[in-house]
């Protein structure tokens, strides 16, 4: 009997060490270190960021695709399509600008593109090269079939209408942007109505524009293989807007104003004021039996064509 109450009160007395050893162990075990810069969800409950503190979108962040759109957002004048079968109406587009490039005239029919601030920047110009993206069987023009020819590589899309970035910029030096411009044309009237779109474009308008080229009845050609066409004449067609948000197509038939030119492709021209060339975009349309502003409204569209600039 003595020696099972022994026991009892050993099994007892061991049990009440094992007890206290565990409450001794777990009463100080230290925390563990937390992971530097995370929190839980019960320590930080997670909330919306405030609008002040959410990143903003840059400026220039448009998407080639709107910005293609909004280059052809007054229509394709002749019809073109991506298709190499069609040689002389061979539709490209970039972000840049969208043109219809004729293969057997070795350059473009009309380009076309939307000019805001955000286009505008400082830059350098690029250099001129072979457009890369032509299909097979086209020929490349190079800015040596140029070289000694007494013209001007002469941009449609100017370089400085695209001088925000790099990659914009170096578009504008594709060979099927330029065209043989003379001297008199590309470095006068021609740069002097460029320069006053973008003057307005900083006194806040946007600018859709279509430009091109016709051609003499007698074509001369240059380039090493007599292969680009001189054009006769240089043509371009302006739609101003307040730079408003908006369906722009709508905002044209409400105080948009239209600038159109015919100018000779000649030398002697060089010190004449542009305005003196300003025509009714009428005029282009019949002399190039193109369709002009086609998808602008009707209404709006009526007027626009048969109006002649004068401010």
């Amino acid at each position: 009997m003595n020696t099972k109450k022994r026991s009892s009160t050993v099994v007892f007395f061991l049990l009440i060490l094992a007890v206290g050893f565990w409450w001794l162990n777990n009463r100080y075990r230290p925390e563990p270190p937390r992971r530097a810069g995370r929190t839980t969800t019960s320590e930080t409950p997670s909330r919306r960021a405030e609008p002040s503190e959410r990143r903003a979108e840059p400026t220039g962040a448009r998407s080639p695709g709107a910005r293609i759109a909004a280059n052809l957002l007054l229509g394709n004048p002749d019809a073109a399509v991506s298709d190499p079968r069609s040689r002389e109406r061979y539709l490209i587009r970039r972000p840049q600008y969208v043109l219809s490039y004729n293969a057997e005239r070795n350059r473009p029919n009309w380009v076309s593109w939307h000019l805001s601030r955000e286009d505008l920047g400082t830059v350098e110009r690029g250099q001129f090269q072979p457009d890369p993206d032509l299909p097979d069987g086209f020929d490349r023009v190079t800015p040596g079939d140029y070289t000694r020819s007494g013209f001007d590589r002469g941009h449609m899309c100017p370089s400085a209408d695209r001088s925000n970035s790099r990659e914009d910029n170096n578009a504008t030096f594709l060979m099927t942007n330029i065209v043989p411009q003379a001297g008199g044309n590309n470095q006068g009237p021609w740069k002097g109505l460029e320069d006053y779109t973008r003057d307005q474009i900083e006194k806040g308008k946007e600018a859709y524009i279509v430009a091109g080229v016709t051609d003499p009845q007698r074509p001369r050609r240059i380039g090493r293989q007599r292969k680009i066409t001189v054009p006769a004449f240089t043509w371009k067609v302006i739609v101003l807007l307040e730079d408003a948000p908006g369906d722009d197509l709508q905002r044209m038939g409400r105080g948009a104003r239209v600038i159109a030119v015919k100018m000779p492709n000649r030398d002697d021209i060089r010190e004449s004021d542009w305005r003196q060339f300003r025509v009714a975009p009428s005029e282009i349309e019949q002399l190039t039996g193109y369709r002009l502003l086609e998808n602008v409204p009707a209404a709006a569209r009526s007027r626009l064509m048969s109006t002649l600039d004068r401010e």
